[in-house]
């Protein structure tokens, strides 16, 4: 218990005991900690590992924090500048503040300028003042004031959580959970070549194989129903391999076919927007991806349907296909604290046409056929008796 004393001017270890996870003023595991009083200030956490903060308090294991008073200002550490909680080391945290000043503290790389707040751990702040913290991550998602990580319980009622800033995603608070409100929009282009192999044996219809410069991209709300969106497009890479069935129509003019297949594509670069849905986009930039955080490389299903039509040697098809993503776009939560669960993206495209055949044509070799048939009956009618 911390009341009416002063942890000023600490700094926690870099490789050996909880200090090579944070806690510049207070490092707890398994542990209650209860602030009433006095000063957590200008500590700082040598801790350098993604999972590393708490500049004036960090806890895992199963620990209990309780503030009700005093100050925890001018805190630094990796996230978490004032404090930090992490769902590691047997069990999970939970802190309750209803009183106090967590103030001018900084994350130098993640999030959580004040407060950071583990997976699966659960926070009530219903009292107090977050003020003026800074997350200076460029590759986060934010928090200047408070961040609450996937799987997390946070809650806030009543406190003040004012002129907080981020580097990353959000100012007061960054929240990302799979249950957001997950948004369609449209906009997004592609081109690219195509290469079909037609078999002449019956019902086995066409092999193709496509390379594509594509769009693709999500928008999720901040909460349900929020006005406020936040949108990311990727332009990728894409090679789909595909087999697609076809029914012949007007005599070999035109056919209905289906694609059925698999796909492959990596991410070259990407943009991210804010919107919102009264006034529009009001900030947008370019998204760095970064290895630690995001995939390159991803796959999927692909299955659509069209119409082409055939004229001498060209086919002009109209056609819709759904990319139905299996690989998520962010890394999992639990290579990357912070990221969700899970984060496939869908596409619908719809796309137009236009192929030229190499080989001989359907036209030419319809005709051919049809007269060997007709001169074939001719001469046998001519030989009979």
């Amino acid at each position: 218990t911390v009341a009416d004393a002063s942890c000023t001017n600490g700094d926690s270890g870099s490789d050996s005991g909880l200090g090579k996870y944070g806690g510049g003023g207070f490092a707890i595991q398994n542990t209650t900690f209860n602030l009433s009083g006095g000063y957590i200030t200008n500590n700082h956490s040598l801790a350098t590992g993604y999972w590393s903060g708490g500049g004036g308090v960090y806890s895992q294991g199963g620990s209990t924090i309780n503030i009700s008073g005093g100050y925890i200002t001018g805190n630094v550490a990796n996230s978490g500048g004032g404090v930090k909680t992490r769902d590691y080391g047997g069990g999970t945290d939970t802190f309750t503040m209803t009183g106090s000043y967590v103030c001018s503290n900084k994350s130098t790389f993640s999030e959580g300028g004040g407060i950071a707040i583990g997976g699966e751990d659960t926070a009530t702040i219903s009292g107090g003042y977050i003020n003026n913290n800074y997350a200076d991550c460029k590759i986060d998602w934010g928090g200047g004031g408070v961040f609450g990580a996937n799987g997390s319980n946070l809650f806030i009622t009543k406190a003040l959580v004012t002129d907080n800033k981020a580097g990353g995603f959000g100012g007061g608070m960054s929240r990302f959970e799979p249950v957001l409100d997950d948004r369609f929009f449209t906009g997004l282009t592609s081109f690219g070549a195509s290469w079909k192999y037609r078999s002449d044996v019956k019902y086995v219809g066409v092999i193709q194989l496509d390379l594509l410069y594509a769009g693709q991209g999500f928008q999720r709300a901040e909460s349900q129903f929020a006005d406020t969106s936040y949108r990311r497009t990727v332009n990728s890479i894409m090679l789909p391999f595909m087999w697609q069935p076809n029914v012949q129509m007007f005599k070999g003019r035109s056919e209905f076919f289906a694609n059925l297949g698999v796909y492959a594509c990596y991410n070259l670069n990407s943009k991210y927007e804010w919107v919102s849905d009264r006034d529009g986009v009001f900030e947008r930039g370019d998204y760095e991806m970064i290895d630690i955080r995001d995939n390159r490389f991803g796959y999927g299903l692909v299955a659509g349907a069209g119409l082409g039509l055939y004229m001498g040697r060209f086919e002009f098809i109209i056609e819709a296909r759904y990319w139905f993503g299996y690989s998520d776009i962010l890394k999992n939560h639990t290579k990357y604290e912070g990221n969700p669960m899970r984060s496939p993206m869908d596409q619908l495209k719809l796309s137009l046409g236009v192929y030229y055949r190499l080989g001989k044509s359907n036209d030419k070799e319809n005709g051919t056929t049809r007269i060997n048939k007709t001169t074939k009956n001719r001469k046998s009618a001519e030989e009979r008796p």
